[in-house]
């Protein structure tokens, strides 16, 4: 008889234990979305939000030689050779060794004077 009562103690003491283990799982499933969620932002849209990052990419306003050549498709000895004909408006500045071509540039066509120069 004593054996039965420590064994229906035994399986009590389990059957307790994985109850409050389920117990504690479930709050930590409640509670664990809470944890991770992000603030709640203002939906008003006239507020002004400090601090708030811009999502967009800032655009630079200047591109080297490289990059216009990547651009275009050629290589930057050809874009050197455009702005040496003056066939990128506005015109590049140099910046010591390198050029300094505004984003909004464009190329103008080559023209019959351009290639008259040329031996």
């Amino acid at each position: 008889m004593e054996s039965e009562i420590k064994k229906l103690k035994t399986q009590c003491w389990r059957t307790e234990f994985w109850a409050v283990c389920g117990l504690v799982l479930g709050i930590i499933k409640l509670v664990q979305p809470m944890i991770h969620q992000s603030p709640v932002l203002p939906t008003n849209t006239n507020s002004v939000q400090i601090g708030a990052e811009s999502k967009e990419k800032p655009q630079r306003e200047f591109l080297n030689s490289d990059e216009v050549g990547e651009r275009e498709g050629v290589t930057s000895r050809t874009v050197i050779s455009w702005i040496e004909q003056g066939r990128i408006e506005p015109q590049p500045t140099r910046n010591g060794r390198a050029w300094i071509i505004a984003a909004d540039y464009r190329i103008l066509p080559q023209t019959a004077e351009l290639t008259e120069n040329k031996p």
